[in-house]
């Protein structure tokens, strides 16, 4: 039955010419909502869409209270489907209704774009934190290699000095060893 009433929802709408507005539509849901499926609900509020732009409202509303049931707390879903009532309400010349479903709309759109917005939010924090501690370790290694390099610089120096005290104790030692040889030679 579930293959069937999904099979009898596109033979409908390819008998009003509306088969290929609703891929369409299909494909835009899909690629504005990354890793999401098309699911009963959203497949709901697709063709009421379409059938809301033929002006077939019974139909659509039909959906669109069908897709409220399947949708649950889906705020992408539920925000579609108030701005669907909204466009249907304002049809129908119901703009109390009208004004009821945009308010809606506003609060399940806002919920889930600060959805969006957080988990942006937190994947900039981690990216932060990770290019930070990066940073961090960059540094350790710059100090790191500072300090390799003025240790060899400092062993450098004291051998040099040790080369300079040797070969003064050497001229020391040849000077006084001459000046002995001079003094008993006198």
């Amino acid at each position: 039955m579930y293959v069937s009433g999904k099979a009898a929802r596109i033979k409908a709408l390819s008998r009003r010419g509306l088969l290929l507005g609703t891929i369409l539509l299909t494909v835009q849901v899909l690629s504005s909502r990354p890793n999401q499926t098309l699911d009963d609900a959203s497949g709901n509020l697709l063709l009421a869409k379409s059938y809301i732009s033929q002006g077939c409202l019974g139909d659509a509303r039909r959906l669109i209270q069908s897709a409220g049931q399947q949708a649950g707390a889906d705020a992408y879903l539920n925000s579609l489907r108030y701005s669907l009532l909204f466009s249907l309400d304002s049809m129908e010349g119901n703009y109390q209704l009208a004004l009821q479903d945009r308010i809606r709309f506003r609060a399940a759109h806002d919920a889930y774009t600060s959805k969006d917005q957080l988990k942006q939010l937190d994947a900039l924090k981690l990216k932060f934190a990770t290019e930070k501690k990066d940073e961090d370790i960059r540094l350790l290694r710059q100090r790191e290699l500072a300090q390799q390099a003025g240790i060899k610089q400092s062993k450098s120096i004291g051998n040099i000095l040790l080369v300079g005290v040797l070969l003064l104790l050497i001229m020391i030692g040849v000077v006084t060893a001459g000046n002995i040889l001079m003094n008993t030679y006198s």
